[in-house]
């Protein structure tokens, strides 16, 4: 009879592929698209900060931003079973894309008391970092595996 490990690992976990990284990738067109569009609603060319418009873009790109973190998470660990020399620390950018996030949350509390372009900001601080933090992932994902 096998022995089984009394703490199993996360890492060991058998849900991760090779196609975690479009989830990454499809974050940095979002982040461009989200920050095109706010740059036109600043403007107030066609749609302003306050349009109903504007909270759709926004909670949609903000959904795939918080699914940017199991993925990432998923995709390290798949990179990290391929045995190549570059072992990504999935923790490391997950802590990253929260703390920035974080503090642009505690800055526009504090600073920041329009009703209006408080949420529209923070929402895109969110969307930003992921898209950050993707960019910088599937950077030195390319430069490892050359897959992405």
């Amino acid at each position: 009879m096998e022995k089984q490990p009394r703490n199993p690992s996360v890492t060991g976990r058998a849900r991760t592929g090779r196609r975690y990284w479009y989830v990454l990738a499809a974050q940095i067109v979002s982040g461009v698209v989200v920050t095109i569009y706010l740059a036109i609603a600043a403007a107030h060319v066609v749609v302003a900060p306050s349009d109903l418009l504007t909270g759709i873009v926004l909670s949609v790109a903000s959904l795939l931003s918080v699914a940017v973190y199991p993925s990432l998470f998923k995709d390290a660990i798949y990179v990290n079973r391929e045995h190549v020399e570059w072992e990504p620390r999935w923790w490391q950018y997950v802590g990253i894309g929260i703390g920035v996030t974080f503090l642009a949350y505690l800055a526009v509390r504090t600073v920041g008391r329009d009703e209006v372009l408080a949420p529209v900001l923070l929402l895109f601080v969110l969307i930003a970092v992921s898209a950050g933090i993707s960019t910088v992932y599937l950077y030195r994902r390319h430069r490892a595996v050359g897959v992405p």
